[in-house]
């Protein structure tokens, strides 16, 4: 969960484009740049971290009652 989350993030900075097209400092950050991103950031990346909590939620609710039929 923790890597998706920066990747979101730097695919929705590049406007989505398919990450081969980002530039190279943002398709393999640094440490430090990875660091940064996450403290420049951290709004959003907990925006995309609730995302993925809901989605996760649903997912389940949806695998259990496909299973009780």
């Amino acid at each position: 969960a923790r890597v998706l989350r920066p990747f979101l993030r730097l695919k929705e900075k590049n406007g989505w484009k398919n990450w081969e097209d980002w530039p190279p400092s943002e398709k393999s950050p640094s440490e430090n740049s990875y660091k940064s991103l996450f403290a420049e950031n951290k709004e959003r990346l907990q925006y995309y971290q609730l995302i993925q909590f809901l989605c996760y939620q649903q997912l389940s609710q949806v695998k259990e009652t496909a299973q009780s039929k």
